[in-house]
């Protein structure tokens, strides 16, 4: 029988490959997609109403393409997202060279070369199949959950926590970033996302000031306290 390029296995994020009458040489084998567990026995491939689940029956072939292929998909894109300095990186390297291009052009140089480095170690192995698992098998958005656990450093353990940072922050890469480093002062990525969307600013140097200001006056909304910081900076400067 051949063999699979790995194991795909069964949640309600992923997918998985069975055969459908347990024989020994399969001439189809159908594809789950987000069955949340449901099962379809061989007695009655037709759908059942309370299922209300979508299966795909696909030939050996067309399934065993569609697995090698998806990852490669997911390369590309992550080579568009990654491969370039983020928003927030160029910002930083520009306000750091006094918004002048040219001597900021080294400093830039070295974060894409950087950048480079770091996405060419990923491959259409173990990690990619998992963020496309993560993510419904969609490549583009299991590239950009790849792009932010490069950007972060983080193990591989943290992509389904990365991957509800960046649908809670619309899938911006930088502002999952953000609701990462926010977190741990939170406590949860939800409160991160709630209070940085309330900042306005999506900063995680404003946020934590924002938290001090309400740790002292916990009657006191995000935005009041935003607002109080503003005026603050204006008076100072």
């Amino acid at each position: 029988m051949p063999e699979f390029p790995w194991p795909v296995q069964m949640s309600d994020r992923g997918a998985e490959l069975e055969h459908p009458h347990g024989a020994k040489s399969p001439k189809s084998w159908i594809l789950l997609v987000g069955t949340g567990g449901a099962q379809c026995t061989p007695e009655d491939w037709e759908l059942q109403d309370h299922l209300r689940r979508q299966f795909v029956l696909k030939s050996y072939s067309e399934v065993q393409r569609l697995l090698e292929t998806l990852p490669q998909v997911a390369l590309r894109e992550l080579l568009v997202k990654f491969a370039r300095p983020s928003e927030t990186e160029m910002r930083s390297l520009l306000e750091a060279s006094g918004w002048d291009l040219t001597h900021a052009q080294p400093a830039i140089d070295s974060v894409l070369k950087r950048r480079i480095t770091l996405v060419k170690q990923v491959d259409g192995g173990e990690l990619t199949r998992n963020a496309l698992s993560l993510c419904d098998w969609e490549p583009s958005r299991a590239a950009a959950l790849l792009a932010l656990q490069l950007q972060l450093g983080a193990d591989k353990s943290y992509l389904p926590q990365l991957q509800e940072a960046l649908d809670r922050s619309g899938g911006d890469a930088d502002r999952a970033e953000a609701v990462m480093k926010l977190m741990q002062a939170v406590g949860s990525l939800e409160g991160a996302a709630k209070i940085l969307e309330q900042t306005g600013s999506w900063s995680v140097p404003v946020a934590k000031r924002v938290l001090e200001i309400r740790k002292r006056f916990p009657r006191v909304s995000v935005p009041v306290a935003r607002e109080v910081l503003v005026r603050n900076a204006a008076s100072a400067g």
